[in-house]
């Protein structure tokens, strides 16, 4: 999708970001069928996928793929039962109406899984509810699941929850999804653990330890399938020109219990939550140059550009000037747009009068 050349009308606001139009586009594409909807069994193969789904590895299956050799004594913190993956079933109804003036034909329907085979499974994880009692799912984080759906074709969308999230746009996507209730994080090796953040951090390679697949952010808006970087043992991006801030977790693609993620994982042993993002974006680009060959460090410009700050975010939201031709994935850093002046992002604010 393209946005160069356009011109706004004499009463239209200036134009914005690309990012907008991907993400409006995609809404429409989830809503009005436009995402080779000609697949008339894809929802019910979705369906079936995640009525099959059990959800529950073996007890031990995170500390066996911590061990390098087998029979090495496992070298994780969390308990067996604690590391289980218990999916949440699925609700009987989905909603039958967009609010007004918006409408749609539901159920959504997405195009039938991808063929093929890769090293990392085709699975996309996402993680949400570590922060507050009811958290809310917003618009940005409805685009990132459908465009991972549309866009991606994986044989799921597993979101692990500390807790289950409601509301229109979460209505939405639930029959899509497999729901999983994340585990409780108070701590990591010893070390206490009190912010959102720093939990979910923890989830993700847990979840990655055992499945593999695709780990994104509820902020990362797919754009172009992943299929060359699946055959890796592990892939993230930089972020920043030449990685100048590190590795950014807010994307991970890895195999099942890969070497890179175990090390990284018992990298906690000496976690710090005085230190916001070492573990989560310095550390990972330290290892990769320690480890290499077990990971590939892709260019910044594949997940993570623009930059969360004021000039990324006016590049990504009041402008034409990037085409984004280079990204696989856009991060939209949720936390830099809340600190922007276009801290209004929503459907209204893209559908209505500012794209």
């Amino acid at each position: 999708i393209s946005s160069q050349g356009r011109s706004p009308g004499p009463k239209m606001a200036p134009a914005r970001a690309l990012g907008l139009v991907v993400a409006g586009a995609l809404f429409l594409l989830g809503l009005f069928h436009l995402s080779r909807s000609g697949d008339g069994d894809a929802a019910d193969q979705l369906e079936s996928d995640v009525t099959a789904e059990q959800g529950r590895p073996p007890a031990d299956a995170v500390a066996q793929l911590a061990g390098e050799r087998a029979g090495e004594a496992p070298r994780l913190a969390p308990t067996p039962e604690q590391l289980r993956f218990v999916p949440v079933p699925r609700p009987k109804e989905c909603p039958r109406s967009l609010p007004h003036p918006y409408s749609a034909k539901l159920p959504l329907r997405f195009p039938p899984p991808a063929n093929g085979t890769t090293l990392a499974p085709n699975i996309v994880h996402f993680v949400f509810g570590y922060k507050g009692d009811n958290p809310p799912f917003s618009f940005l984080n409805y685009v990132a699941v459908v465009s991972a759906l549309a866009v991606q074709r994986p044989e799921k969308v597993m979101i692990h929850c500390g807790k289950e999230p409601a509301g229109f746009f979460w209505d939405l996507v639930r029959p899509h999804i497999t729901v999983v209730r994340g585990r409780p994080v108070d701590g990591i090796f010893g070390n206490k653990i009190t912010n959102y953040a720093h939990k979910a951090d923890i989830v993700r390679l847990e979840a990655l330890l055992v499945y593999g697949g695709i780990y994104l952010d509820v902020d990362v808006v797919t754009l172009r399938p992943f299929d060359d970087i699946m055959h890796m043992e592990a892939a993230m991006g930089y972020e920043g020109e030449g990685g100048r801030v590190g590795l950014c977790n807010a994307v991970i693609v890895s195999v099942p219990g890969g070497r890179f993620l175990r090390e990284w994982y018992n990298a906690y042993r000496n976690f710090s939550s005085a230190q916001w993002n070492y573990h989560s974006v310095q550390l990972p680009k330290r290892l990769a140059e320690q480890l290499r060959g077990s990971i590939e460090s892709l260019d910044y410009q594949t997940f993570h550009w623009p930059l969360w700050d004021e000039a990324g975010m006016a590049l990504m939201l009041d402008s034409y000037a990037y085409d984004y031709q280079r990204n696989k994935a856009v991060h939209m850093w949720n936390h830099g747009i809340m600190r922007s002046k276009f801290k209004q992002f929503g459907m209204p604010w893209c559908f209505e009068c500012h794209s």
